[in-house]
């Protein structure tokens, strides 16, 4: 199963842009250059993990491009540029003292030594790369090789072969492409079917009219004899007697009916947002609860991840992180709603940030209710200050080096995965410590008037001695209103009807 001709193309120019000019190529462009079919393009080449979106709207190629674009000066271009930066990011994991944080200067100056004539384009290139799967952390894309710019070397890439490792990655990401491609081509050639039978089993449909379908749809014959095979095996089409009629049986009737049920999306658009489970062996491991705000916290937390435990990008969920955002063109909630129950572990990071997002406080509580496992991860914040579900749990402290190591070893434990050696993420550890520490002046929250104090998880307004309220948390934290919170219906229980949001008191325990 192959990408179609205009993916193909636009995967080309984003690959060339890329290797060449060291440039994203934005999406309006593309949309301008490839009507009608570009935006539903992009979606599925983001979708299936081909291309990677950017803030502002701009699109970058995922390693795998450089194979599937079928330019093949781009894929000898980006295996070289990979198999000469890997040895020296070897060497120098070898010789350098962990006082002395490597920078791309080092690296390059390394290189021309090695290979006198290598071009800036190729160290860029092969760095992006390891970057990519995991091997050197702190490195963006964006910035020119020329800056002297520092990085992490992660301790997995001393146990790599640079020439068998870049075959095996590229055969491993193609073939995760390859099996969605083939079940998204299958589905939306059952449904075409089903459109063609107005939904019932005796409607035979010709030879004429489903290979119609089938070149309607973009799907070339090898593929689309395939795809026949492949729902007669599944028993979810028939052949009529002996002919090339083709008729509905009652699963495949069914098998429709749930589609209809999980999506919602034009014909034209069929896509399904693509499941973790179908493109990684472990599905979505780690979810993770933050403040946008607290982007830098997440950043250095997801290296800590997956330096530590050697996760996959895609086993990871950090909304506004580029690389482990949600599936480009899904519903933001539903997706959401999905993977707070899938995830395997949902770390709540919690920060002055995100103590005021309701959103966070929202997914905590969904997790909460359902039972699963969550950690919260305090930076910048004492556990008397947290409020809501996380502050029954026993939380761990982005400021203490053996907490944050112990967070580690935890998750490896629920994850069933052996941690690596702390010296392998020992300088995540250090950059999460100093990052919590500023957070207790970066993002310091005003602090309410003297006469009003943060008690039971409510505030309350001091007059002559005595409490009057209570006053919701969120409105005074969020917007600084002082909001005069409404007796529930049960004593103790109150309710915002600013926010919307309800709290107890202890007076709820009586």
């Amino acid at each position: 199963m192959h990408l179609s001709d205009s993916e193909q193309k636009i995967t080309t120019l984003v690959v060339r842009r890329f290797s060449e000019a060291q440039m994203p190529t934005t999406r309006k462009e593309i949309v301008i250059n490839f009507k009608p079919h570009g935006p539903e393009a992009i979606h599925r080449l983001l979708n299936i993990n081909v291309l990677r979106a950017l803030e502002s709207n701009q699109l970058i190629p995922t390693v795998v491009a450089f194979h599937l674009c079928g330019w093949t000066d781009a894929r000898h271009k980006a295996e070289s540029s990979f198999e000469m930066v890997v040895p020296i990011l070897q060497r120098m994991y070898e010789i350098t003292p962990e006082s002395i944080v490597p920078t791309t200067e080092i690296l390059k100056s390394d290189m021309e030594q090695r290979w006198p004539t290598v071009v800036s384009i190729a160290i860029w290139l092969g760095m992006y790369q390891c970057y990519e799967m995991g091997f050197v952390g702190g490195w963006a894309w964006e910035k020119q090789i020329a800056e002297v710019q520092s990085f992490r070397i992660n301790e997995g890439i001393m146990g790599i072969d640079a020439v068998q490792h870049w075959e095996e990655y590229i055969q491993k990401e193609a073939n995760k492409v390859e099996r969605f491609l083939q079940r998204d081509s299958s589905r939306k050639f059952l449904r075409g079917l089903a459109d063609l039978a107005d939904g019932h089993e005796e409607n035979g449909i010709p030879p004429l009219q489903w290979v119609e379908l089938a070149n309607r749809l973009g799907i070339a014959e090898d593929d689309r004899n395939l795809i026949v095979r492949q729902l007669l095996g599944e028993q979810l089409i028939n052949r009529k007697g002996a002919s090339d009629i083709l008729t509905l049986t009652r699963p495949g009737i069914a098998e429709i009916q749930g589609q209809n049920e999980r999506f919602t999306f034009e014909e034209s658009a069929a896509v399904p947002s693509i499941s973790e489970s179908e493109l990684t062996e472990h599905g979505l491991s780690i979810l993770i609860s933050h403040s946008s705000k607290d982007k830098a916290l997440a950043e250095v937390l997801i290296e800590l991840f997956r330096f530590g435990l050697s996760l996959e990008a895609a086993q990871i969920r950090c909304s506004s992180v580029d690389g482990y955002r949600l599936p480009a063109g899904v519903n933001t909630d539903e997706q959401l709603r999905s993977e707070l129950k899938s995830a395997r572990v949902l770390i709540g990071l919690l920060t002055p940030n995100s103590l005021n997002s309701t959103y966070v406080l929202f997914e905590l509580g969904a997790r909460w209710g359902a039972g699963l496992p969550m950690i919260p991860l305090l930076a910048g914040i004492r556990p008397e200050e947290m409020r809501g579900p996380g502050a029954a749990l026993n939380a761990m402290s982005c400021e203490t080096e053996g907490q944050l190591i112990q967070l580690v070893e935890n998750i490896g434990d629920r994850l069933g995965l052996r941690a690596q050696s702390t010296a392998s993420y020992f300088k995540q550890v250090k950059a999460l410590m100093a990052l919590s520490e500023s957070q207790n002046v970066k993002t310091k929250q005003p602090s309410p008037p003297e006469s009003l104090v943060f008690e039971e998880s409510v505030y309350w307004k001091l007059k002559d001695g005595k409490r009057e309220g209570p006053f919701c948390p969120v409105c005074f934290d969020e917007r600084q209103k002082t909001i005069h919170l409404n007796e529930g219906a049960t004593k103790g229980t109150y309710g915002c009807g600013i926010c919307q949001n309800s709290f107890t008191t202890a007076a709820y325990k009586d």
